[in-house]
């Protein structure tokens, strides 16, 4: 289970690299990147290649030795935690709830 205090040493642990790594301008990525975090997991909007998303991820785990990042990326739509996200054809931004496939509307009594 761990310490009670294990999350609030994660959060302090990740704003102190986000700052360091992220929200500077050292980052060679740094105007090419929207990054929106919710707890551990991160909801960021790219607006260049594929090829510099590659590189973008690897300047991440550069940045930090005990956290790797897996990503999932699209053109069109993105499920991040419960919702889903896609871009319309005017390239508005839209979201609708999302539910895992394995989702079941079961009940412990």
């Amino acid at each position: 289970m761990g310490t009670a205090c294990a999350n609030s040493y994660t959060n302090l642990a990740l704003v102190c690299w986000e700052q360091l790594s992220i929200f500077t301008d050292s980052n060679p990525f740094f105007a090419q990147v929207l990054w929106y975090v919710h707890f551990v997991d991160v909801f960021m909007l790219w607006n260049r290649n594929d090829n510099e998303l590659k590189n973008f991820i690897d300047y991440l785990h550069s940045t930090i030795e005990f956290l790797r990042f897996s990503f999932n990326s699209s053109d069109l739509e993105i499920d991040f935690l419960d919702v889903k996200v896609r871009k319309s054809d005017c390239n508005e931004i839209i979201s609708s709830i999302y539910q895992k496939p394995t989702r079941k509307n079961a009940l412990l009594h």
